[in-house]
């Protein structure tokens, strides 16, 4: 069901842009997060079978990869919480470095889709994400804060990963929410990833084979990957005020959080 989700999710995501210029967006971002729309997806998902891509992306329109991003989550005392992901967009950026400063430049403009132009897979751009002047590239940065019911602070994330960001901060907000897993033991689970485009379900060699089968056995184009595709960070606030903190087990020397 998770990767089912996914699935619509970035089918969903297919069709955004920059609500400043896109006609209609804010309504399509409130159909689409809506309890309605939710109860239909949910029942849409399958015990026995995945679906066809047209299910889930009915326009069938391109999903950008965007590797060459950090993510940093900090808190204090007070419950004041920042959850950061910065980027150049692709490795090291657009390849240049300002010789005075040393900063590299970044591409970000390559995360707008391209009139007339079909991506890697095949796939047609996404109207909704052709540039213009002013207006801002489709990202899948997803910076999460959650709160407890009184709005107290509880949990931090994000991720780096380009379009794989979407999927480990979901995965591990759902290990910390749903399962009580502690931040290390959210981070160290083994990743899947399914982007709907192309079509396959990826997963970290730590994944069991019995679940993989299970998968192909529902129709799933399934693949294996090294860890290390996303790289998370988060912080928990315990219910005695401590933190309970972890970075990324999967990338050294990732010490990308502070309290």
């Amino acid at each position: 069901h998770l990767d089912e989700a996914t699935r619509f999710g970035y089918g969903f995501r297919a069709s955004m842009g920059d609500p400043l210029f896109v006609e209609g967006m804010d309504e399509y971002q409130a159909e689409i997060l809506n309890a309605t729309t939710a109860a239909n997806v949910r029942h849409l998902i399958s015990d026995t079978h995945t679906l066809n891509v047209s299910a889930y992306d009915p326009r069938g329109l391109e999903i950008k990869n965007t590797p060459g991003t950090s993510q940093v989550v900090t808190a204090d005392s007070s419950g004041m919480a920042i959850s950061l992901t910065t980027t150049v967009n692709l490795l090291f950026g657009s390849q240049l470095i300002v010789p005075s400063t040393g900063v590299i430049m970044n591409n970000e403009m390559n995360d707008f889709s391209i009139p007339g132009t079909k991506n890697a897979f095949g796939l047609d751009p996404s109207e909704s994400n052709f540039v213009r002047p002013g207006k801002r590239p489709m990202s899948s940065i997803s910076c999460t804060i959650a709160e407890n019911p009184d709005g107290s602070l509880y949990f931090v994330t994000g991720s780096a990963g380009g379009s794989r960001i979407i999927t480990a901060t979901l995965q591990t907000l759902w290990h910390v929410l749903d399962q009580n897993m502690t931040a290390a033991e959210a981070l160290a689970a083994p990743r899947l990833h399914d982007q709907l485009s192309p079509n396959y379900v990826s997963f970290e060699y730590a994944y069991d084979n019995q679940t993989v089968a299970y998968m192909k056995s529902l129709g799933h184009n399934v693949t294996w990957v090294a860890p290390g595709q996303s790289t998370a960070q988060c912080l928990r606030v315990l219910s005695n005020g401590t933190f309970d903190v972890a970075s990324e087990p999967r990338q050294l020397n990732s010490g990308a959080y502070a309290v």
